[in-house]
């Protein structure tokens, strides 16, 4: 045996695939940020730090991207790159007083490809690609003193 004094390893929480261009892969991975690979599986580089975890590809416009890490972005929003992760600016319509998961979903609205769905303790919809976000209901969780929440998104049912 023999240790390794490189050992390139990460673990992925969650990814997807340009549908534009499959060779396009981004992904979210613990402790080493959100990574994007267009070249395969030797060319991932960080274009966001944290934990990563969603990182979507609009399907529409493959330099427009959503990613965060834990906490959803530390109860900031999710992420907003224009350029293919080169910067990023903060989405819009976040209650920080919110109870987020360490891992916040995120799903895109099926055939309709600006219409996003995330949660906390409620359910946020946008209706343009991300950039701004509304509550679609108060909350999901029927006891204040729950120490657990349970949420649910199924994008089959997403209506623009």
């Amino acid at each position: 045996w023999q240790k390794s004094l490189n050992l390139p390893i990460s673990q992925f929480y969650a990814g997807s695939v340009a549908a534009q261009n499959p060779d396009k892969i981004v992904g979210g991975t613990q402790d080493n940020g959100s990574l994007k690979s267009e070249t395969g599986p030797l060319g991932w580089s960080q274009i966001l730090g944290g934990d990563g975890f969603h990182v979507l590809v609009d399907p529409t416009n493959t330099n427009q991207l959503l990613a965060e890490w834990q906490y959803c972005s530390e109860k900031s929003g999710l992420k907003r790159s224009v350029n293919n992760g080169a910067s990023w600016f903060n989405t819009t319509g976040w209650v920080t007083a919110d109870r987020y998961n360490w891992n916040t979903p995120i799903a895109r609205g099926g055939p309709h490809p600006n219409v996003l769905l995330s949660g906390s303790f409620r359910v946020y919809r946008s209706t343009n690609g991300g950039a701004h976000r509304t509550p679609l209901m108060p909350k999901l969780d029927i006891l204040e003193t729950a120490s657990w929440v349970r949420y649910a998104i199924r994008t089959g049912l997403v209506q623009p």
